[in-house]
């Protein structure tokens, strides 16, 4: 669910507050309170999670336009930390109130149930592209599942140094990795955008 669809379903009947967060501030910590839903009016948020050994392990990058913490709503604290990679304004919905506009109206909680039913495949896709071992090999695979499949072009929604997050890959890997697709003529990007000429 983009940010202003979450916008339309819950806006008006419910206090929504922007706020402001510098480059590496926290926008919550693992184990404190959850307080709602957030979305990313502009900037970029970095979620990420402790292990038990202290290890940290990323979980989804979230840029302008996207809306993350969703799993809060049915949580009493954040099972994760967050993070602003860049300048950031957020969106808060509290929850609390997202709860009481659920349990009145039915065909809100239908859709809301939708997204959080695309997150789960959005989050095992995740999972089946970091299981990939090579790294060519990972890129590749999500540059075919989210490109046109006619054109076999895909626009990224967020930059290169997401995407490794997203894959759970270095950004030096990413960015070496792009060189060489280019040079062997496996793919042509300008910008955020890659189509691709022969993933053979």
């Amino acid at each position: 669910m983009l940010a202003h669809d979450l916008k339309e379903l819950f806006s008006e009947s419910i206090s929504i507050t922007e706020r402001d967060y510098r480059t590496n501030e926290f926008v919550f910590q693992q184990g404190t309170t959850a307080e709602g839903i957030f979305t990313v009016e502009n900037g970029g948020i970095k979620i990420e999670r402790y292990t038990s050994d202290g290890a940290v392990v990323g979980i989804h990058q979230a840029g302008a336009g996207e809306c993350f913490a969703e799993a809060s709503l049915f949580s009493e604290k954040y099972d994760c930390f967050a993070v602003a990679t860049k300048p950031s304004r957020l969106t808060l919905f509290p929850k609390k109130e997202v709860l009481s506009v659920l349990m009145k109206h039915p065909e809100t909680a239908i859709k809301y149930i939708t997204h959080l039913s695309n997150e789960v495949k959005r989050l095992r896709t995740d999972l089946h592209l970091r299981s990939i071992n090579s790294a060519r090999e990972r890129l590749l695979n999500y540059f075919l599942l989210f490109s046109d499949p006619k054109t076999k072009i895909l626009t990224l929604p967020f930059t290169l140094k997401d995407l490794a997050g997203r894959l759970g890959l270095a950004h030096e890997t990413v960015y070496r990795e792009l060189r060489k697709l280019e040079q062997e003529a496996v793919i042509e990007r300008r910008e955020k955008h890659i189509k691709i000429l022969n993933a053979v």
